[in-house]
């Protein structure tokens, strides 16, 4: 351990854990000599270190390109909102109201009452966790009520203003 060094963190890391230390002091960061951060193991393992200044840097060697940054960025955007999407279906407990969710998303998105599935309904079945035959069964209860109208994958939902089924 350095003399200059005034903080000790100790961990325990299981195999294939990973630990991240942020802190740095403004005395460490301007500290020329070698590298205040020492490692002790009780079995073989490897380190990284990356020196905050340089991962902030555009060209360095650990950075990622600003390209890749920007893909990355929009791919983790593009999966949370996927996630909310999915999140908002299925935390209903009614199917009927985790089918309304579900087609009301879809409308949204499509900026029209009238579209066509992106999936099949098995696909439905697994996303929204319901049985097949309930999901059969409550499509036609809802055609039935004319709530919506359906052939194959093209749906139109006939009455959006239904706040019970389609909640805002």
């Amino acid at each position: 351990m350095h003399t200059t060094v005034k903080r000790t963190l100790v961990d325990i890391i299981q195999a294939d854990d990973l630990f991240g230390d942020g802190w740095q002091s403004p005395r460490i960061a301007s500290y020329n000599g070698p590298d205040e951060r020492s490692i002790i193991a009780a079995t073989s393992g490897s380190a990284l270190y990356f020196a905050p200044a340089k991962l902030a840097m555009r060209q360095s060697s650990v950075s990622l390109c600003p390209s890749c940054d920007r893909k990355s960025g929009s791919r983790c955007k593009r999966n949370r909102n996927a996630n909310i999407r999915k999140s908002n279906a299925t935390h209903h407990r009614s199917l009927r109201k985790r089918l309304g969710s579900y087609l009301l998303t879809e409308a949204l998105r499509h900026q029209q009452t009238t579209f066509v599935l992106p999936i099949s309904r098995t696909t439905l079945v697994e996303y929204l966790h319901v049985d097949r035959a309930a999901l059969s069964r409550e499509l036609s209860s809802m055609r039935d009520d004319g709530l919506i109208d359906y052939w194959r994958y093209a749906l139109n939902i006939q009455n959006l203003s239904d706040a019970e089924v389609f909640p805002k």
